[in-house]
């Protein structure tokens, strides 16, 4: 039953957004109507099926006879988040003119291609279906990278991020009963973990796309490598970054009026980001940190105390910033490791 829900789901979410664009396409004077009848249909739909279930316990603690004092529980369609997020993509493109009318045979071959279609990355059609329409024999060097690839995305998730689980899963149900080192190395493991298991699936998906002469997008590049709060964010979860910059950031209003705007802006984007990562109140707060962080460097940026920083640590030796590197992540990032490892749920 699971899998036939998912398929008709999977089904639906193509048939929505094909026909607003056929729609849109064929009445130009409804357009927007059209397009923004889909958007919101889709929008609604992920709502509903990743969100519904925690308000609705949300509410039934308010109202204990809230729909007879039972929780509603639905199964979590296989890869909801990223196929309706990219017929959203599409709309929007469409009505920006960034995007022409796909007939629905090709729609659906892009919207159905397999190896991105349940981890991501989130895929453009501008990045996808020129390849589909004009597929080529892969090379010598596609098949070797994509297997470079593959195997990787193997080894990240076989062997560190499911190595790491039973630790984390143990130290996290019961922080209580394990020492301050245990739990320190649980938080190292949990960063571990959830970077191996998301850039894991990709690399796989990207390596069998990469066999058959496809390439797919780059989505996680060393984030915790980063030197800043907004570059961890071009090398985490790339593609979803992307999305909402593009999808919610800029129509927000982006960078354009205040300051104040635009840092409010910025915190909501993030706080969008956070949820989208799970349905539960800590990941609102973990986007909201992220958010905060975002603020601060710009904020440091904008009171011209980013030099005065960069000459105070100019005592620290260069064969040494990787260590500090490490540590600014531990700090700074998985301290809210925690509080978001609480019932999590990773992402679909």
């Amino acid at each position: 039953m699971g899998g036939f829900l998912d398929t008709l789901i999977f089904l639906s979410v193509i048939a929505v957004s094909w026909l607003s664009t056929w729609l849109a396409h064929h009445f130009p004077e409804y357009k927007k109507p059209f397009l923004g009848m889909g958007i919101s249909v889709m929008a609604l739909h992920l709502f509903f099926w990743k969100y519904a279930p925690r308000l609705s316990g949300e509410v039934i603690k308010i109202y204990p006879d809230f729909l007879g004092g039972n929780k509603l529980i639905l199964p979590l369609p296989v890869g909801i988040s990223f196929f309706t997020l990219q017929g959203i993509a599409y709309l929007i493109d469409f009505a920006r003119g960034a995007a022409s009318f796909i007939p629905f045979k090709e729609y659906t071959l892009f919207k159905s291609f397999f190896a991105q279609l349940v981890a991501g990355p989130i895929v453009r059609v501008h990045e996808l279906l020129p390849q589909l329409r004009k597929l080529r024999t892969p090379s010598l060097d596609d098949i070797s990278i994509g297997l470079s690839f593959f195997c990787m995305g193997f080894f990240k998730k076989i062997m560190i991020a499911d190595r790491c689980a039973p630790l984390v899963n143990q130290a996290f149900a019961n922080p209580g009963a394990f020492s301050r080192q245990n739990l320190i190395i649980a938080v190292l493991g949990y960063a571990a973990q959830i970077w191996a298991d998301f850039s894991g699936y990709t690399d796989m998906g990207r390596g069998v796309a990469r066999i058959l002469g496809i390439h797919l997008p780059e989505n996680f590049l060393s984030p915790y490598l980063e030197k800043s709060s907004s570059e961890f964010w071009t090398r985490w979860h790339i593609t979803l970054s992307q999305w909402i910059r593009d999808y919610i950031y800029i129509p927000m209003g982006g960078n354009r009026g205040s300051r104040f705007h635009s840092s409010l802006t910025l915190l909501a984007a993030m706080a969008i980001s956070g949820v989208w990562h799970g349905a539960n109140w800590t990941f609102l707060i973990w986007g909201l940190y992220h958010g905060l962080l975002l603020i601060g460097q710009r904020a440091i940026r904008w009171s011209g105390l980013q030099s005065f920083i960069n000459q105070s640590f100019l005592w620290i030796p260069s064969n040494k910033s990787h260590s500090i590197l490490i540590l600014k992540i531990f700090l700074l990032r998985k301290a809210c490791a925690l509080l978001c490892r609480n019932n999590i749920k990773c992402s679909k």
